[in-house]
């Protein structure tokens, strides 16, 4: 059965006795659907803990996930708590296989009229653009739409990688034992490291989000 996720640090003191806060399974299957779009995301986390089966996140701490949206499998950190922090780069390691580090610029951006939208619509450039040949402007854009995708990535309380690189290091962590997880931020010092265990809860939480 998929667990609601509820990221709440604040939750943790309202419910009073930390005795009431068991130590979770290394990974839990949560389930997410957006109120506007209806859009459903299934996530596969570690680290949490639960209480009256929600699952809790801790403000300032980081969990390692799986995420399945529309299809397109993700995988990364995020953020807990009730206020997420901008997460950054992050380096994932399984047992003794060569590091993953995973830039905050890989993070797939959804939305629109985000603060990052604004700061790059068609409004703000159009006076830069306007006496440069197609060429020029082609390029220009080409230039700003990355730099809007990395300003994204970087604000964002989750760091997440698709595509080929995330089906390999899914792959990867399914034949481990143990994943470790660092913060690198943006230049600051690095985190500690979380260690996760890779348990027979690991494919039971992807069954249960459909993640083959």
């Amino acid at each position: 059965m998929k667990k609601l996720l509820l990221i709440s640090a604040s939750f943790l003191f309202v419910v009073g006795c930390a005795s009431t806060l068991q130590p979770q399974k290394p990974w839990v299957s949560t389930i997410k659907m957006d109120e506007f779009t209806d859009e459903v995301t299934c996530s596969v986390i570690a680290g949490t803990l639960m209480s009256n089966n929600f699952s809790l996140t801790y403000q300032n701490r980081y969990y390692p996930v799986i995420k399945k949206v529309n299809d397109q499998l993700l995988v990364g950190v995020v953020s807990g708590g009730t206020a997420p922090l901008p997460v950054g780069n992050v380096q994932l390691r399984i047992d003794d296989h060569d590091t993953w580090t995973i830039e905050a610029s890989e993070t797939p951006v959804d939305g629109e009229n985000s603060m990052v939208d604004v700061a790059y619509s068609e409004s703000m450039t159009s006076a830069y653009t306007a006496n440069m040949t197609e060429e020029q402007k082609a390029q220009y854009l080409a230039v700003l739409e990355a730099t809007k995708q990395n300003s994204a990535g970087i604000m964002s309380p989750e760091t997440l990688t698709t595509g080929d690189k995330a089906r390999a290091i899914l792959e990867q962590i399914r034949s481990g034992k143990e994943l470790k997880v660092r913060v690198l931020g943006f230049g600051m010092q690095k985190s500690t490291t979380g260690r996760h265990p890779i348990d027979a809860s690991f494919e039971k939480a992807l069954n249960e989000c459909g993640i083959k």
